[in-house]
């Protein structure tokens, strides 16, 4: 039966073992340095480069390049030589590298749609082995690769890998992304969250900007307002967070608990600094309804964890 790598760690650790209370401790150390040796392993393997990002785009535009002259050259066998061993030659030809490119996008395509569903569950290990082994095909399609990359940022986000997720966002961002244009937004949104964690206030001005000159769904507005009002309240801006303070409160109580109790409390704050008690102390109460402080310090930056398909 296959067993998790934890699991197979922790029952060789195991073997031989005495139930003395030395014993345990040894092997307790020694199972908890095996899997810092493991996890420390994974996170290399998958390290962001945007030097790698590049070569990796430039190399499936050379194999295309090769691939499309073996088919020029092909299809000139085939008219040039109607008949013969030539000829029949060029068919194949045309066929196998027809055949190769399409399964090896085709297989790449559908491993994207089995790392969201790992992503989704937790299933951490799972989802870094099949985007590594995604990473490693050649060529794939530009807009395959960059989607294989938007999956690792959302992996690390779900991570709270902050740092990670800023600079893969940011590479992506520079790229065309032509069929997957539509993730741009969710791409703006993480790297936002990752600014405001990291402090970097003129880059999360410069993304919140450009996300206000983008047409947001009503998935992407919700996602924006907490971090909007999150970035208007470190910057002390209290009037702005509390403009339309009406709408952002309806708005709010379409999120999940938290991301609500998360803005009712933001507004309050604002409130309070600028003397509107009354308003203050409703959406303290509201905040505190919606979930209980530990919620509420979990979630302290608001939450960008749908994965955009």
């Amino acid at each position: 039966m296959h067993l998790p790598q934890h699991q197979r760690l922790a029952r060789c650790c195991m073997v031989d073992s005495k139930p003395d209370t030395k014993s345990q401790v040894d092997l307790t150390e020694k199972l908890h340095a095996k899997l810092q040796a493991h996890q420390h392993a994974t996170a290399k393997t998958l390290a962001f480069d945007p030097q790698r990002l590049e070569r990796q785009l430039a190399i499936d535009s050379g194999l295309r390049t090769v691939f499309l002259g073996v088919l020029i050259v092909a299809m000139l066998l085939i008219f040039v030589v109607p008949e013969g061993v030539m000829s029949g030659w060029g068919s194949l030809l045309i066929i196998g590298v027809w055949l190769g490119v399409t399964l090896i996008n085709a297989q790449v395509a559908q491993s994207v749609e089995r790392i969201t569903r790992s992503i989704e569950m937790g299933l951490v290990a799972d989802a870094e082995r099949m985007i590594a082994s995604g990473l490693g095909r050649y060529p794939l399609h530009p807009s395959l690769r960059l989607t294989l990359y938007h999956r690792l940022a959302v992996l690390r986000h779900r991570q709270g890998r902050f740092a990670e997720t800023a600079m893969i966002t940011h590479a992506l961002l520079t790229h065309r992304l032509g069929k997957i244009e539509l993730l741009r937004s969710h791409l703006l949104l993480m790297l936002l969250e990752s600014q405001l964690v990291g402090g970097q206030m003129m880059g999360a001005y410069m993304t919140m900007m450009e996300l206000h000159r983008r047409r947001l769904s009503l998935t992407e507005t919700m996602h924006l307002l907490p971090l909007q009002t999150r970035y208007e309240l470190m910057c002390g801006h209290d009037q702005a967070v509390l403009a339309q303070c009406d709408r952002k409160i309806a708005v709010a109580e379409l999120m999940p608990a938290p991301q609500a109790g998360l803005v009712h409390q933001w507004i309050g704050i604002a409130a309070q600094r600028q003397g509107r008690e009354k308003l203050a102390d409703f959406c303290q109460r509201r905040a505190a309804l919606l979930c209980d402080p530990d919620q509420l310090q979990a979630t302290s930056y608001g939450g960008v964890d749908v994965i955009a398909q």
